[in-house]
């Protein structure tokens, strides 16, 4: 019986310790925004949703003014853009090149009306977006970029930003009355929920969290942008940083959780950098590496121009074996390349995304 104890009493210390080597990071630019110039000069740009909001620039895209950009089950990056305001088209984004794709094949037309972006459902894998005057729900079908109607809002409703949570929920906030509101896909019916103290006519757009399921705003203030963490029981929002830059839309990415896991403690004699597996990939791989002593380390993940798109490691970690996990859902398929630097060591290694 004791021998049966000290077996048990074994396990639960290496699960215990095994449990304890995995660590979970967040990893860098998960988050993406456009530079608010109206119809000319639409840059996109990421940054990490921890503050501060450093902006990385990634290219310019089409001309036409983009109403909301939000990510689909796909994992690209799309937007409705607008010719006039009551011109309207489904297109996609590139977020390592920025090149846009035309979905629409026709536009959709309404007359006298102003779109309030997009937001996906993932329980039900649908895209929402909302059009004003009057407010009405639309789903859009990511392939043939073509919109149809849901349903009305109740007429007291002009919805300046809108975004769906990880549990199906949609809320919004109508100008009129300051009003933080949860909206029913379905009905189109409003319930009130509180007075928000965000200044409604500088709201430029809001998202969901997909791995926090927190609610966040961007509103205008005089040059700068802050991000507001907005409690959905009351409306209120706590501001969480500033970006020193205007912008507008807001496209929170879903797979910023990084898992480094320590594979062994063993000491390497070496440095190395292995390759990833599998390989090609679609749409994660994994990557191996070893580190014969104590070093802070870094990987970084590029595109084919040379391009940083993504940081996997950046940490000190101690000496042994580990393997990191990369998915590339919002990335376009194409060669890219991941670097490890360490203290007096750097490698780079070529790896294939086929979607």
């Amino acid at each position: 019986m004791l021998k049966i104890y000290s077996v048990l009493l074994f396990a639960f210390f290496f699960s215990a310790s095994a449990f304890a080597q995995q660590n979970f990071s967040l990893s860098a630019n998960n988050a993406f925004t456009l530079n608010d110039t109206g119809t000319t000069s639409t840059f996109l740009k990421k940054f990490n949703m921890s503050p501060p909001y450093n902006l990385i620039s990634i290219g310019s895209g089409s001309t036409d003014y983009k109403s909301g950009i939000e990510f689909g089950a796909p994992g690209y990056l799309y937007f409705i853009g607008a010719h006039s305001s009551y011109f309207f088209i489904l297109e996609r984004i590139d977020t390592v090149n920025a090149i846009v794709t035309q979905i629409s094949t026709t536009p959709f037309v309404l007359q006298g009306t102003i779109n309030y972006g997009l937001s996906w459902d993932k329980t039900n894998n649908t895209m929402y977006t909302i059009f004003n005057s009057p407010a009405t729900i639309y789903t859009v079908n990511l392939t043939s970029g073509t919109f149809t109607l849901v349903n009305a809002l109740q007429p007291s409703d002009h919805v300046i930003a809108f975004a769906v949570n990880n549990a199906g929920s949609m809320f919004g906030v109508s100008t009129l009355g300051n009003k933080f509101i949860r909206i029913n896909k379905a009905t189109g019916e409003t319930t009130y929920i509180g007075v928000t103290n965000l200044p409604t006519n500088y709201i430029n757009g809001c998202d969901f969290d997909p791995l926090t399921g927190k609610m966040y705003m961007m509103v205008k203030n005089g040059s700068n942008t802050d991000v507001y963490n907005v409690d959905t029981a009351t409306g209120i929002g706590t501001v969480t940083g500033t970006i020193t830059k205007l912008v507008s839309s807001l496209a929170i990415a879903g797979n910023t959780f990084v898992g480094i896991n320590n594979i062994s403690s063993q000491i390497p004699s070496s440095y190395s950098l292995l390759q990833n597996y599998p390989n090609p990939f679609n749409p994660s791989t994994n990557i191996r590496y070893e580190i014969p002593k104590n070093s802070l380390v870094k990987i970084v993940v590029s595109d084919e121009l040379g391009r940083e798109i993504e940081t996997l490691v950046n940490e000190r970690q101690n000496a042994g074996t580990y393997e990191v996990t990369l998915n590339a859902m919002q990335y376009s398929s194409g060669v890219y390349f991941y670097r490890l630097t360490t203290e007096g060591y750097n490698e780079t290694k070529k790896m294939i995304l086929l979607k």
